[in-house]
C-alpha cells in the first residue's frame, strides 16, 4: 500500500507485485478515515497471514489482530 497526499486529500494505493502493477486506488478525505482504511489493510493482511484463507480465526487470534492494530494506531498518533 501507499499513501500519496493530493491538494483533495490522500489517496490509498494497493500495489501487485506479480503483475507489477497498481490494482486499486481509494480516494480518503481525512486523515481519520485513511486511518480507519490503514488499519482494516492491516487487519486483513494479519488474518491472511494467519489463516491462508483456510478457516476462521479463533477468538485468541482475533484478539491479538485488535492488540497489534491498537499498537499501530498508537504509533501513527505518537509521530
Amino acid at each position: 500500500m501507499s499513501v500519496i497526499t493530493t491538494s483533495h486529500g490522500y489517496t490509498l494505493m494497493a500495489w501487485e507485485p506479480k503483475r507489477n502493477d497498481w490494482y486499486k486506488a481509494r480516494y480518503m478525505e481525512t486523515p481519520e478515515i485513511l486511518m480507519d482504511s490503514l488499519l482494516d489493510t492491516y487487519a486483513n493482511f494479519m488474518e491472511d497471514q494467519i489463516t491462508d484463507n483456510e478457516r476462521d480465526l479463533t477468538e485468541q487470534e482475533t484478539d491479538e489482530i485488535k492488540r497489534q492494530c491498537d499498537l499501530f494506531q498508537a504509533k501513527c498518533m505518537s509521530k
